[in-house]
């Protein structure tokens, strides 16, 4: 017969959304985790979450607006 072993993890997850609707979201573990510890999850930590989404928000750049497009093309909008 085989043996099971499971173990229960729990999630939490972190997200971010800049105005221009576009976002990010991370699922985890909180920090001090039992499971993270003894490496039964690959989730990052709540720490490590935030981090990665202070860089998302760092390097974000929104996609430009039709009227910023025309004026890139020299056209003026009404």
């Amino acid at each position: 017969m085989p043996n099971f072993t499971r173990a229960a993890v729990l999630t939490r997850s972190v997200r971010t959304v800049c105005a221009c609707g576009e976002g990010v979201e991370i699922r985890c573990v909180q920090d001090g985790s039992l499971a993270y510890a003894l490496g039964l999850t690959d989730l990052p930590t709540e720490t490590d979450a935030r981090f990665a989404l202070g860089v998302w928000e760092a390097t974000h750049e929104c996609a430009p607006t039709v009227a910023e497009l025309l004026s890139l093309l020299g056209l003026d909008v009404l």
